[in-house]
């Protein structure tokens, strides 16, 4: 994935074997505009709208009951963003990456904790339904920019040439933005 990737590998691997490459998912494409479309929520158009993708690795990577830490503060750093963009007139997103019924795992239940801390607007939505990699892409692809805490939702907007801005926990994140 990167040149840090390659290096860890050449500590097993014969150098000659090792190649530094990006992830292969710069190469998806995106599901087609008419599957696209029936995604967003009623009201947002192409372009019309800013993907928020938080990670509950990161929520839940350093103890979150613990004030001051790690995760809470990444909630804090959302809600704040979305204040911010809100108050600017921007439609917000929320793209979950996992889904998971193993609430420290999932996503979308740092999205609804991040919502909850937001005032009620129909500028905020969810992408509830569990999505593959194609559609996550085409919204992803169709956003005005995008914050992102998840290595995939990172390689779609890259990939896609769109804005984006990464809040990142491991050195796969560098790694790709230095290709």
């Amino acid at each position: 994935r990167g040149s840090s990737c390659a290096k860890a590998c050449k500590t097993i691997l014969p150098e000659d074997k090792v190649r530094c490459v990006p992830d292969c998912a710069v190469l998806l494409q995106a599901c087609d505009d008419e599957a696209g479309e029936k995604l967003l929520p009623e009201g947002y158009t192409r372009g019309g709208y800013s993907v928020l993708s938080p990670s509950a690795v990161i929520r839940h990577s350093v103890r979150k009951d613990v004030s001051g830490s790690i995760g809470e503060r990444h909630i804090e750093s959302f809600v704040e963003l979305a204040k911010a963009m809100l108050g600017r007139g921007r439609r917000i997103l929320f793209l979950p990456h996992m889904y998971s019924y193993i609430a420290s795992e999932c996503d979308r239940e740092v999205c609804r904790e991040i919502i909850a801390a937001l005032p009620t607007s129909a500028d905020i939505q969810l992408i509830e339904e569990d999505i593959g990699p194609r559609e996550a892409k085409w919204l992803i692809a169709h956003s005005e920019g995008c914050v992102v805490s998840r290595y995939h939702a990172l390689v779609a907007a890259i990939s896609t040439a769109t804005r984006v801005v990464t809040i990142g926990w491991n050195f796969k994140y560098r790694d790709l933005l230095e290709f």
